[in-house]
């Protein structure tokens, strides 16, 4: 049950940081920008900055919509075998060490392309609830690995 927890938790909150203000710029006194992670994709895309928007759009929506899929494949669908399953959770376990990095990502990069030399970020909700989807992901593999294996496992 708390596995069911965790991915679902996990699944809207990833939903809601994905459209929810991230972070809001000011530049000087008179510009002020809030953007969510879609909409700063949108922007990426539309100026022209394909590897930058190819880079975010993996690791912040691809990588872990596939990953809290999988997951709940594995939980909820039984149709794997228990080696394959093992080894798919051994797979994931190793990359969700990894995660809190999708977070930090979105963060730097587009600050990096958005701020100019006086500016000011301001972090809003939509980044505690993006990470909080990602905390919880990587919480439900660990809890999956350790189901999988059994009680002896780490």
């Amino acid at each position: 049950m708390i596995i069911d927890l965790l991915l679902w938790i996990s699944s809207i909150t990833f939903a809601i940081g994905i459209f929810a203000p991230v972070m809001t710029f000011k530049k000087l006194i008179f510009y002020t920008n809030t953007f969510s992670i879609k909409s700063g994709l949108a922007s990426l895309f539309k100026e022209g900055e394909y590897i930058l928007f190819l880079i975010i759009f993996v690791f912040t929506i691809l990588f872990p919509v596939v990953k809290i899929l999988l997951l709940s494949m594995i939980h909820y669908f039984r149709f794997w075998s228990q080696e394959k399953r093992k080894k798919l959770l051994h797979y994931l376990s190793l990359v969700s060490k990894w995660s809190m990095l999708d977070v930090f990502i979105v963060a730097l990069l587009v600050v990096i392309v958005r701020l100019g030399i006086s500016g000011k970020v301001e972090v809003r909700w939509g980044i505690y609830m993006f990470a909080v989807s990602v905390i919880l992901s990587t919480l439900a593999t660990q809890k999956l690995v350790r189901s999988t294996h059994g009680p002896q496992a780490k």
